[in-house]
C-alpha cells in the first residue's frame, strides 16, 4: 500500500528484470469480475437482517464516525470485505492520499512493459478459501472491531510499523494471533499453493511475486517452504519510511 511504500522505483527495476509477475490473485478485469460475484452475502442476507435493528444502527453510527463508512452501501456485503474497508480507512489516516493497493499499481506497471502476467494463486483457489471461512466467524471479528475502535486501529498502525521496518516474523506471528482459528485457511494451507505454483513458474522463467508479507515467515511460511525445495533466499532491505 502506498502509506507504507511510497517508492516503487526499485519494485519496478526488478520487475524490469524478471519474465514474470505474479500477485497472490489475478488482477485482470475478468478475473476481478469473477471474484465481484462472490464479496456479497449469500441467499440475499443482509448485515441490517443478521443484527437487530437496534445493533445495526449502532454499528452504522460507528462505522460512520470512526471510518467515514456509510454501512447502508455495505449491507448485502460479506463482513471480511467491509473489515478490509475499515482496515483501508485506518491507514489512510497515516497518509495525504487514500489508501491504494501495491498490487494493481505493480499490475499496472508490468502490464505497461508487457510482461507477463501471472498470479500465485487461482480465482478459483481464493474462493474456495473465502466459502471456507464461516459467516459467524466474520461477523464476530466485525463486532469486535466495532465495539473496540481504538484496538482495531491500534493493531492495524502495529502491522504496518512492523511492515515498514521490515520485522516480517514479528508481523507473521501478530497476523497469526489476530486471524485465530482460520491461520490454516488463511495462511498455512494457502502458503502451500503459492509455494507450488511458484516453483512451477520459476522452472525456466524468472518470476516477481507480490504476495503478503504476513505468508513470508514461519515454518509453513513461504521461504520456509522454497528453502526445503532448494531455493537459495537472500533478503533484499529497503528505506520505508
Amino acid at each position: 500500500i502506498d502509506v507504507a511504500f511510497s517508492d516503487f522505483g526499485r519494485l519496478k527495476v526488478a520487475i524490469d528484470e524478471c519474465d514474470i509477475f505474479a500477485p497472490e490473485i489475478p488482477l485482470h478485469s475478468d478475473a476481478q469480475q469473477k471474484m465481484g460475484g462472490h464479496v456479497n452475502l449469500p441467499n440475499d442476507l443482509k448485515i441490517s437482517t443478521l443484527r437487530s435493528a437496534r445493533k445495526y444502527e449502532k454499528y452504522k453510527a460507528i462505522l460512520g464516525k470512526s471510518f467515514g463508512l456509510n454501512l447502508e452501501l455495505f449491507d448485502k456485503m460479506l463482513p471480511l470485505f467491509l473489515l478490509n474497508y475499515m482496515t483501508q480507512q485506518a491507514l489512510s489516516t497515516k497518509a495525504d492520499n487514500p489508501v491504494n493497493t501495491m498490487d494493481f499499481q505493480l499490475w499496472s506497471y508490468a502490464e505497461s512493459i508487457e510482461r507477463e502476467l501471472s498470479s500465485m494463486e487461482s480465482i478459483a483457489d481464493h474462493i474456495q478459501t473465502l466459502n471456507q471461512i464461516s459467516l459467524d466467524y466474520q461477523l464476530r471479528s466485525l463486532r469486535s472491531a466495532l465495539s473496540n475502535v481504538s484496538k482495531f486501529r491500534s493493531k492495524t498502525l502495529q502491522l504496518l510499523d512492523l511492515y515498514q521496518n521490515q520485522e516480517i516474523h514479528k508481523l507473521y506471528k501478530l497476523s497469526k494471533k489476530s486471524i485465530g482459528s482460520i491461520k490454516d485457511v488463511l495462511l498455512y494451507s494457502r502458503n502451500h499453493k503459492m509455494a507450488a505454483n511458484f516453483a512451477q513458474l520459476s522452472t525456466t522463467k524468472s518470476v516477481f511475486a507480490a504476495v503478503g508479507a504476513a505468508h513470508l515467515s514461519g515454518k509453513t511460511g513461504l521461504l520456509h517452504l522454497l528453502r526445503k525445495e532448494g531455493y537459495r533466499l537472500s533478503p533484499v532491505k529497503f528505506d520505508l519510511r
